[in-house]
């Protein structure tokens, strides 16, 4: 069978906003929120200036319009709408709203599930670590990565199978709730 894809929005979240940049003109489109329904999680390797990074793809559609939202996946951004999304029994269902707000020199999230906010999943992130070798310091994040790379996966097999509602997550350390000062109840 033949087929055509089907075009696609490329954004990307930066100083508060959700970015949409004109292939056309070069200039950037400024939102608040992205709304759809919420499709899956995809991960990438992209070039970034010299060097290679992970990206996590966040698909969504609107009707006939497809989004993808493309977050460098060690980011807080991105971290935090899949802590979100782990929270929900099915991220599938219903309209899914990324709101994007500033809170000093930084970018923050809020997500919704048919205009609910959507706490963090109640599970501690890994630290990232620090240690010194000689004069050097340096920072492993390898569990933190394996953590959100778990909770991807968890969250696409929901998405699969109908969207059972989340595990226990019992191999996770221990709950924490942590907003960061709070988020805002509606947008």
């Amino acid at each position: 069978m033949l087929g055509n894809r089907s075009k696609r929005t490329f954004l990307s979240i930066g100083r508060g906003k959700i970015q949409k940049k004109n292939l056309t003109t070069g200039e950037i489109e400024l939102y608040d929120t992205l709304e759809g329904q919420f499709k899956g999680i995809t991960s990438r390797d992209a070039k970034f200036n010299d060097g290679v990074v992970r990206v996590y793809d966040f698909i969504f559609t609107d009707g006939n319009e497809n989004f993808v939202l493309s977050l460098q996946a060690n980011g807080g951004v991105a971290r935090g709408i899949i802590l979100s999304l782990a929270n929900m029994q099915n991220p599938s269902a219903g309209r899914i709203k990324i709101c994007t707000y500033s809170k000093g020199d930084y970018t923050n999230t809020a997500v919704y599930q048919d205009d609910v906010l959507v706490k963090w999943i109640e599970a501690k992130v890994p630290e990232i670590e620090t240690f010194t070798r000689g004069s050097r310091t340096f920072t492993d994040d390898s569990a933190r990565v394996a953590f959100v790379e778990k909770l991807v996966a968890d969250i696409s097999a929901r998405i699969a199978s109908g969207a059972i509602p989340p595990e226990t997550l019992e191999d996770m350390p221990s709950a924490v709730d942590d907003f960061a000062g709070g988020v805002p109840e509606s947008i």
